[in-house]
């Protein structure tokens, strides 16, 4: 699943770059720390695990994102930070991405070698739940670059 899930965001860049003709210029262009690259890349990936865990998960409502891919800065060892909005606390929707993050991190690993070697995750997880309705409020009022809703129930 995982890696059909970051050979799916690398196609996505190829989409999003005529000048990338496959998954390996991808793969080149991340090597060359390219930001646009980084960005796009973890945005694909963001929206593929959120489909993922809606499929599998009624619990998730909303998956936004926030950060350094959102404001297309990412680099080698940039993180995909997500706010995940939740019914309810769920530790198998937790558990999975723990799982999900360590996964993709060895992938993400063998693509890219020696420079993200010291990279121990790839995933910056904030779950708010339904009831903290204010507390989502508050993560929508940056001023800059607000949270970018990628998956909805």
């Amino acid at each position: 699943m995982i890696r059909e899930l970051v050979q799916q965001a690398l196609d996505f860049c190829t989409e999003k770059n005529p000048y990338l003709e496959d998954r390996q210029a991808v793969v080149g262009m991340l090597l060359k720390d390219d930001s646009w690259t980084h960005s796009v890349f973890r945005y694909a990936l963001a929206i593929r695990i959120s489909q993922y865990l809606g499929a599998h998960y009624q619990e998730l409502k909303q998956v936004y994102l926030v950060g350094s891919t959102l404001e297309n800065r990412a680099k080698f060892t940039s993180d995909i930070d997500l706010i995940i909005r939740v019914e309810s606390d769920s530790k198998a929707v937790v558990n999975t991405l723990r799982r999900v993050d360590n996964d993709i991190m060895i992938y993400y690993r063998s693509l890219l070698g020696d420079e993200v070697k010291k990279m121990y995750k790839i995933l910056d997880l904030e779950f708010v739940f339904f009831e903290e309705e204010k507390k989502l409020k508050k993560i929508k009022g940056w001023v800059f670059h607000p949270p970018l809703l990628v998956w909805h129930q």
